[in-house]
């Protein structure tokens, strides 16, 4: 599990993340009638709230309309990991991706944004032109 100084690493407001926390309740579970989890996995896109210290206390949205936002202790956060930013694949026009497998056993990236394909292959990082992306406008 990560330590909490490199959980304050801050990222960009309104990143996807998923962020795994330990339940402070878990140590007193017996004392509870149904079960209490050790871990909790939250997603969310962080965000800031006025009157919330973003030093001590990571915001993350809910997608939830009567709880919008979740206020997590982040002393209390075991791991967390940044998410795919696919919600920018509109912004830029993508409208399809897929994996090809090179020559050589290399796994790449095709891209199809604004009518045109893309690949993250040497190739077409040199000559903006390769093989997948001929084979992918077929």
């Amino acid at each position: 599990m990560g330590s909490s100084s490199t959980l304050r690493t801050k990222m960009a407001l309104g990143s996807k993340m998923k962020v795994t926390v330990r339940n402070p309740r878990y140590e007193v579970r017996d004392r509870y009638f149904f079960p209490i989890p050790e871990y909790t996995e939250y997603e969310g896109e962080e965000t800031t709230l006025k009157h919330v210290d973003s030093n001590q206390y990571l915001c993350l949205t809910t997608g939830i309309a009567d709880f919008k936002i979740r206020v997590i202790d982040r002393t209390l956060i075991m791991n967390s990991q940044p998410q795919p930013l696919f919600a920018l694949d509109d912004f830029f026009g993508v409208t399809e991706r897929r994996k090809v497998e090179g020559s050589k056993g290399a796994v790449y990236e095709l891209t199809k944004a604004n009518g045109k394909w893309s690949c993250t292959c040497p190739g077409f990082e040199y000559r903006k032109d390769c093989k997948h992306v001929r084979a992918a406008g077929t």
